[in-house]
């Protein structure tokens, strides 16, 4: 059965600081282990009820982190990135298998994502990171019956406008290079024909 329970009600004091030390883990550059048991307790060890707390901590954490996206990135922030996104593929996958499902607001936290990585420079590890979350909305959008995701039209139609914006200036980039490159080579047979004619 669905349900929605207000998080401040349902969890203690203690569960959230229980909560935020398992997120804090999520970025221990040091120890992939540790990285990794944090993942799996936060998604598969916890209470449904607690992916909101979850999901906003990461929300606020993430915002106040990588608002200045022109500064540069360290090492943690990549990690926040990352894990995150495979936080949310853990939890839609473990609440796609149960049979007691509750509303989970994760769209938010993919729409503060999105927009971090459509801002940063582009380099190898955020081609990587923007892959990994096509990837995660292609799975949510196969589930999203069974997920119940909260404002998902919204969402989706904002996720959507993100990636068909970054999708034509692809292709326009793409067609700019083919246009130099075609231009160059014709270029290059000129002058190879010029050379050949005055010798």
């Amino acid at each position: 059965s669905y349900a929605d329970i207000s998080v401040n009600e349902y969890l203690s004091a203690s569960s959230k600081e229980f909560l935020s030390e398992m997120i804090s883990l999520l970025t221990f550059v040091k120890s992939p282990f540790l990285r990794e048991t944090a993942r799996d307790v936060l998604s598969r060890d916890t209470s449904h009820f607690s992916y909101h707390h979850i999901f906003k901590s990461l929300e606020v954490d993430i915002k106040s982190r990588l608002q200045d996206t022109s500064s540069t990135l360290f090492e943690q922030d990549f990690l926040l990135l990352e894990q995150s996104v495979q936080l949310l593929r853990s939890i839609a996958t473990s609440n796609e298998e149960s049979t007691n499902r509750v509303s989970v607001d994760m769209g938010a936290l993919a729409l503060t994502i999105v927009k971090c990585l459509d801002s940063l420079p582009v380099d190898e590890r955020v081609i990587r990171l923007r892959i990994q979350y096509c990837s995660l909305f292609e799975f949510i959008a196969g589930h999203e019956h069974s997920l119940n995701m909260k404002h998902d039209i919204s969402i989706r139609n904002e996720i959507t406008s993100i990636f068909a914006v970054r999708l034509e200036k692809n292709l326009s980039s793409n067609f700019a290079d083919d246009t130099l490159s075609t231009y160059s080579g014709s270029t290059s047979s000129k002058s190879i024909r010029k050379s050949s004619f005055h010798d």
